[in-house]
């Protein structure tokens, strides 16, 4: 993702240039993805990686060995 950032930011920052006059254009243009990225980033489930990951490590706890 920083790598595309990295290209498509210049590009997106010059277009925010070109059609809007305002000298803060620069400042709330990379705002707004921000705020996004944020809100996106709050809406993601916390621990659900790590707890499937946890279950397929643990011991079968359901297999018996026979006496």
């Amino acid at each position: 993702m920083g790598r595309i950032g990295a290209i498509v930011g210049p590009s997106y920052l010059s277009a925010v240039a070109v059609l809007v006059a305002a000298p803060q254009a620069g400042f709330y243009a990379f705002v707004v993805p921000a705020v996004l990225g944020a809100v996106l980033t709050g809406l993601l489930r916390p621990g659900t990686r790590g707890a499937r990951q946890a279950r397929s490590d643990a011991p079968n706890s359901e297999v018996t060995t026979a006496s």
